[in-house]
Order: structure tokens, then sequence, then C-alpha cells
């Protein structure tokens, strides 16, 4: 682009403000795609042209900003560390609501431990182990008389377990 600020340099007045633009829009350019420069430095050069370019145009009667509008870096970081801020608040709220949910979970897992009715045993356990066999209670009963007149209900059952074993057969003789 050597050509051009040497055309600047000889060409009429009046096309001053469309080569100034010209010009800065390439150093532009090429200060952005150099990499061996510090961007501080990058932007500090782009601020110095464009206020060059500005003072062309009000010189010339020309318009007073650039045609593309500069956004340098330190802005742009600025508007992304304001949105990081934001994201930052956000999930720390978010771990908060977090924590308060975490809390109420333990809470309701605790008042299920306490009413626990099963103490431990599964259905499938509770379901294998059957109802528990207990002492049976009498199921028949009998009406039992006797010809002699002076043998007593005592006398009757007395004589009845005294002929039934109950380790043999199984039987209990009850007084009711």
């Amino acid at each position: 682009m050597p050509y051009l600020a040497k055309s600047a340099a000889e060409g009429p007045l009046g096309e001053l403000d469309t080569i100034a633009n010209q010009l800065f829009q390439e150093a532009k350019l090429q200060l952005e795609q150099s990499g061996n420069i510090r961007s501080k430095i990058k932007e500090t050069v782009i601020e110095c042209l464009s206020s060059l370019y500005t003072i062309i145009l009000m010189t010339t009667g020309g318009t007073t900003s650039p045609a593309i509008p500069t956004v340098t870096a330190a802005d742009f970081s600025r508007e992304v560390m304001a949105e990081l801020q934001q994201q930052r608040e956000l999930v720390v709220a978010a771990r908060s609501d977090m924590g308060f949910v975490r809390d109420q979970v333990q809470k309701i897992c605790d008042a299920v431990e306490r009413y626990k009715v099963t103490d431990g045993v599964s259905y499938a356990e509770k379901a294998a182990s059957g109802i528990p066999v207990g002492i049976s209670s009498p199921v028949h009963s009998m009406v039992v008389s006797s010809v002699d007149a002076h043998d007593t209900s005592e006398d009757i059952i007395n004589k009845i377990r005294s002929a039934v074993s109950a380790k043999t057969t199984g039987i209990w003789v009850a007084c009711c």
C-alpha cells in the first residue's frame, strides 16, 4: 500500500478524505494481522489513526466518524468480563438454591428412616418368612358324662388325662 501513501501526497485535496479512509483501513488491517505486537500498543495506534482520520475529515468538511466503527480489544474484554460477572452471580445463586434443596431432601430421608416399619427387612424377605405359628387354641370341645354319681368333673378330666398321653398322641386336655 505504499503507492497509496505516495498518491495521497500528490493527489488533489478533494479526494483526501477517501484516501485518508483507505489509509486508515489499511493500517488498521495490518496492525490487527500482525501477531508480534502487544495488544495495548495495537489499540493505541488504532486510536491515534482514528483521531488523525477524524482530523482530516474535519479539515476537508467530511463526516466525523470512519466508515467502519472501531471496536478495541479493551472494549470487547470489558464487555466479556461484565457478562462473565453476571454469569458468576447466576451460578452462585443456583448453588445456594441447590444447597437448600439438598438440605430438604436430607430432612425427608431422615424422616423416612425414623418411620420405617420393616426394621430393615425387605419385602421379599418378609414374604418368604411366612406367618409365625403360635400356640394353638383348643379347636374341639366335648361333653363327657359318667354313670357313677360320685364322679365330679375334676375326676372325669383326670381319668381322661390319664388315658390320653399328650406326648404320644398330641392331644391336650384342658379344663374350661
